[in-house]
């Protein structure tokens, strides 16, 4: 009987002291991982404040059309050379309604501007197939079937996914959008109403991911934003992309 305690005893130890290195090592890849990340978003931070300073601007908001791409391709340069795509979990395709990869994915584009104000658009892949969710002045918020052929691919386009997000919280963006449908357009702080690029901002917020924003308007998240945040990566373009 006391052997038998004793072996349990060591049997017990053992296991405790694997279970223990096991929760280090976890702990350890999940520290580099989240260290990888915030160097990436340094370099993505000093690049665009490099940026601004050559152009004599402050904030992203005060740049030309042309001059937010050239950015918009420095950036995207920087994720490239960071492996960032290897990142990416990538949707299953028997996703959201027979095939749709795009679900909770953001779409965003620098062709659109108001009053010579280069704001861009953005839209969050719908659950459904081929359905792309935004929010525009005219419609407020809008579910679009066919909207890829119909729109996006017939502008300087790029699909984005959230690098290390789950299915879950891709459906879980997805879902936030569909639920926001029939609210009007507005561009405040609040989700009483929506603007463009709050849509996809809210919906990854609801899933759990932030991003940044550096358009010297507060608290307004613009297209670039999203585009250039360390936690995006293209996964398919139109045209020139963006």
């Amino acid at each position: 009987m006391k052997k038998i305690i004793i072996m349990l005893m060591v049997v017990a130890t053992v296991f405790g002291t694997f279970m223990l290195n096991t929760e280090q090592i976890i702990a350890t890849g999940k520290y580099k991982e989240e260290q990888k990340e915030d160097d990436l978003e340094k370099k993505i931070e000093k690049a665009i404040e490099k940026f601004l300073i050559e152009k004599r601007v402050k904030y992203t908001k005060d740049l030309t059309p042309e001059e937010a791409k050239a950015l918009a391709k420095i950036v995207q340069a920087i994720k490239n050379s960071e492996n960032s795509a290897k990142a990416i979990v990538l949707l299953p395709i028997e996703g959201g309604g027979g095939g749709w990869a795009y679900y909770g994915a953001i779409f965003v584009t620098g062709d659109s501007s108001t009053g010579g104000f280069p704001h861009g658009h953005a839209g969050v892949g719908g659950y459904d197939k081929n359905y792309v969710i935004e929010s525009d002045l005219k419609t407020g918020v809008k579910k679009h079937k066919d909207r890829v052929a119909n729109y996006w691919s017939k502008h300087n386009a790029s699909i984005l996914y959230v690098k290390n997000a789950t299915t879950a919280q891709f459906k879980k963006a997805a879902k936030y959008a569909d639920d926001q449908v029939g609210k009007p357009y507005g561009l405040n702080n609040s989700t009483s109403s929506f603007y463009c690029s709050q849509l996809p901002h809210e919906a990854w917020r609801y899933a759990g991911i932030t991003m940044y924003n550096t358009s010297g308007l507060g608290w307004l998240v613009l297209p670039i934003d999203l585009y250039n945040s360390s936690k995006t990566v293209v996964v398919a373009k139109y045209k020139n992309g963006y």
